[in-house]
């Protein structure tokens, strides 16, 4: 709990001078590098979504804190034939390389394997190839180290058929304006 305790006040002291930092838009959530390649705060809100990349897997294994807020996870199995999963679903997919380059697209299922709580404090670890969605509460704060367990030759976007619209309003991967970061910041101070 002590380590908990640390980073809960190390995090909110950067989210109270949050305009003075680099905040990335990213789909779900704005970031900000910590270490590079390491340690980052990701700050979740709706307004980042992105439908068709809700439900993914990753460049990197990563464990997460949860410093404010709450998250519901859930993690996915795949098959070809809906007949090989319980309760499957079918989805579209986009193979990307980790250069970001298309290599792959169709449709297969999907059957959620869990449904994980998380509120401020408790940690989950997510392994790069591990199929997953995170829904978070807007303004929930997560502290990420990333690790590098297992070694991905590429990545994978999935979404429920017909295809989402996409959120045209941000370009993800640009920085975020000192008046986003600042509401963005109330509303992750305001879950503490």
């Amino acid at each position: 709990m002590g380590q908990a305790n640390t980073d809960r006040a190390l995090v909110r002291q950067i989210l109270e001078r949050a305009t003075a930092y680099p905040w990335t838009v990213a789909t779900g959530r704005l970031t900000l590098m910590l270490e590079k390649d390491g340690v980052c705060i990701n700050l979740f809100h709706e307004r980042f979504e992105q439908p068709w990349t809700r439900v993914h897997t990753h460049t990197m294994d990563f464990r997460s804190r949860i410093i404010a807020g709450s998250m519901r996870h859930r993690r996915y199995s795949r098959a070809a034939r809906p007949e090989d999963l319980d309760d499957a679903t079918e989805y579209g997919y986009q193979r990307l390389s980790l250069a970001n380059e298309p290599l792959e697209s169709g449709t297969c299922f999907l059957a959620e394997l869990t449904d994980e709580r998380y509120v401020a404090v408790d940690e989950y670890e997510i392994a790069a190839p591990e199929i997953h969605r995170a829904d978070a509460v807007d303004g929930t704060v997560t502290l990420v180290t990333r690790q590098f367990l297992t070694n991905p030759q590429d990545v994978c976007a999935f979404w429920p058929l017909p295809l989402p619209a996409a959120n045209p309003a941000f370009s993800y991967g640009a920085l975020a304006d000192a008046e986003l970061v600042k509401e963005m910041a109330q509303c992750a101070l305001s879950l503490f």
